[in-house]
């Protein structure tokens, strides 16, 4: 049995183009240095709905919804949209904590501990520091199992 190169139905690739063909005449729409941040989502009715990846940017792109609104009446030759909803990404997630900072502090740290325990002129608190830094030296990383 051979393999066969699979393909898209007509209706899809048919779909796909126009989405395309829309997003670039959006996007020609704008300033060069607007139209780079700016996707298109969905056509809903009569809302164009854009995205933006620069929460930053949206005030300023709201002035150019003539502009989108023509491009898009152009391309979509059924009445158009008449109004532009936006929408942003969500910022990406942060990495977790453990991974920015290590888990346990490394022995360096435990020695810079001291070293400053040595150095402090109250009684109290160069205990304080030396208490911390035998803590600090003491501990080990578990295994978590990860």
């Amino acid at each position: 049995m051979a393999l066969e190169r699979l393909t898209l139905p007509a209706t899809l690739l048919a779909h796909i183009q126009r989405r395309k063909t829309l997003e670039d005449a959006l996007r020609r729409a704008l300033p060069e240095e607007l139209g780079k941040h700016v996707f298109l989502l969905n056509v809903r009715g009569d809302t164009l709905v854009l995205g933006c990846d620069v929460q930053a940017l949206i005030t300023p792109l709201r002035f150019h919804a003539p502009r989108l609104l023509a491009a898009a009446g152009e391309i979509l030759n059924e009445g158009g949209p008449v109004r532009v909803a936006w929408r942003t990404l969500p910022p990406p997630s942060p990495a977790r904590s453990s991974q920015l900072h290590p888990r346990y502090p490394s022995p360096e740290i435990a020695e810079g501990i001291e070293a400053a325990a040595r150095y402090v002129t109250d009684p109290a608190l160069s205990s304080a520091l030396h208490r911390l830094a035998r803590a600090v030296g003491k501990r080990k990383p578990a295994n978590t199992g990860r």
